[in-house]
């Protein structure tokens, strides 16, 4: 169980870096310019 509890939470964190990555290209598209982070 802790396992599948693992993996999934691996894959919800790569799904939300996937949503980021389409959300800062939107962003570029429509502004021209770079959506600056601050990690």
């Amino acid at each position: 169980v802790a396992g599948q509890a693992h993996l999934a939470a691996r894959h919800l964190e790569r799904i939300g870096d996937h949503i980021s990555n389409i959300a800062e290209s939107v962003y570029y598209y429509l502004t021209g310019q770079h959506f600056e982070t601050f990690d």
